[in-house]
């Protein structure tokens, strides 16, 4: 046996924790002196530690890791709080992943911001034909739920066994931007006379269209880069933007190799005020 300094020692776990353990009955000395009070410890109980402190390292309190070792509890139970906490863990490196992948493309922001940040992306004005579509337009709570929105009219298609004839378009019908309660439409272009019940995109007299390359994260700066083209080039927004998604996780696996396009509606400020581009400033 050993002494209480000996096994802390041994186990590199400190006497306040094992005295701690003792309290809480979780892992109590293997003998107490009934003189001197010191506890002694056996080898034996250091593979009853070695589960202790690897349950506290997967975020379980020390209640619940009572209950799994001494508990009236079955392995399907033990198994059930294991999955919950691996679903756990998932979504917290999910989380920190979408983190770092923003933290990435804020430093690349700031490497552009010496030069042209519209040199790294592909702007024109295009005339955009009026299109039939099989679309799904909803309040939506936040931003994530976007692609379950565009998940349900994909699936609809495929119940239908209809085929698309273009990429798939969201559009968000709101006049400012928004962090929740999100009015969106996902649209897919399709044949009509299918079976599904379409509508029709009107068509766009003018649009200034951006073609972007790589993960959704970086689109923020792809709209940013277009708003900034369409102030300098005498233009303003006339409608609402649609994004056409024309590689995404629908076809290809590598974020980095998606292909988006964001078309904004507009006029030249010189249609849009006609009246006021005609009157020559006084002296």
């Amino acid at each position: 046996m050993f002494k209480i300094g000996d096994f802390s020692s041994l186990t590199q776990v400190s006497v306040k924790t094992l005295r701690w353990y003792d309290e809480m009955g979780i892992l109590k000395p293997y003998r107490v002196d009934a003189n001197s009070g010191y506890r002694y410890y056996s080898a034996g109980q250091i593979s009853r530690l070695a589960r202790i402190r690897a349950l506290k390292n997967l975020g379980f309190s020390l209640e619940q890791v009572k209950v799994m070792l001494d508990g009236n509890i079955q392995a399907v139970q033990i198994r059930d709080m294991l999955e919950s906490r691996r679903s756990q863990l998932v979504g917290q490196l999910q989380q920190e992943q979408e983190k770092l992948t923003l933290v990435e493309v804020w430093l690349q922001q700031i490497e552009n911001e010496g030069g042209d940040p519209m040199s790294q992306y592909e702007i024109l004005i295009k005339k955009v034909e009026p299109l039939t579509v099989y679309s799904k337009r909803q309040i939506v709570p936040t931003e994530d739920m976007v692609i379950q929105l565009l998940e349900s009219v994909w699936n609809d298609i495929a119940a239908a066994n209809v085929r698309k004839v273009g990429p798939s378009i969201t559009i968000y019908h709101q006049v400012e931007y928004k962090e929740r309660d999100l009015d969106v439409e996902a649209a897919m272009p399709i044949a009509a006379g299918c079976g599904l019940e379409t509508s029709e995109l009107p068509p766009i007299e003018k649009a200034a269209a951006l073609v972007y390359y790589g993960s959704h994260d970086g689109l923020p700066a792809a709209y940013g880069a277009l708003a900034r083209w369409i102030e300098e080039n005498n233009y303003r927004m006339e409608g609402f933007c649609r994004t056409l998604f024309l590689t995404c996780a629908e076809t290809e696996e590598d974020p980095g190799k998606f292909v988006t396009e964001i078309q904004v509606p507009v006029v030249s400020r010189s249609e849009a005020f006609p009246c006021a581009a005609a009157v020559s400033p006084k002296a």
